[in-house]
């Protein structure tokens, strides 16, 4: 999917309809919903198929509660209290992409392995006021361990029950 047509899925996954999504969008969008709804492994499904929202960096921080009070950011994934899982010191956020460069320097961000990362921040040209079911669901997906993966699944269904 292009950013665009990403952006539309997560919203109006939510019941939101931006005037940008047109409807011919929203029937290709809602028949992808459908699809969630009934994939055995929905989290790899939604992690292809919104793969371009966003591009994701991997950096160390030496005291990254700080980025959690920045309201250049709007956390999501592991700092997602719909993760349900305890992030201790990692963060996981959305930023514009006009404003990366900004929020590395302010928090001394140093580029990092996804191994060795204590945060990940979700660069794109479209961040919404706050997460999304289905975009907190997309970023456990991309880290891949069974326990994230698990609740990226069930956040996911949660999301689009009731589409069968």
């Amino acid at each position: 999917m292009s950013p665009r047509t990403a952006w539309a899925l997560l919203l109006l996954a939510d019941d939101q309809r931006p005037e940008w999504v047109a409807p011919g969008d929203v029937y290709r969008v809602e028949r992808h919903l459908d699809r969630l709804a009934s994939d055995p492994a929905p989290e790899l499904l939604l992690q292809a198929l919104v793969r371009n929202r966003a591009t994701r960096h991997a950096y160390g921080a030496q005291e990254p509660d700080g980025l959690r009070r920045d309201d250049q950011l709007v956390l999501s994934g592991l700092s997602d209290s719909r993760a349900g899982i305890s992030a201790g010191a990692d963060v996981e956020a959305y930023v514009q992409d006009d404003d990366i460069r900004g929020v590395v320097r302010r928090h001394l961000l140093v580029a990092a392995s996804d191994a060795r990362a204590n945060v990940w921040l979700h660069s794109a040209p479209f961040v919404p006021p706050s997460s999304l079911r289905l975009q907190v669901a997309a970023d456990l997906a991309e880290h891949g361990g069974p326990r994230e993966r698990q609740r990226a699944r069930d956040i996911i269904r949660a999301a689009v029950e009731g589409r069968r």
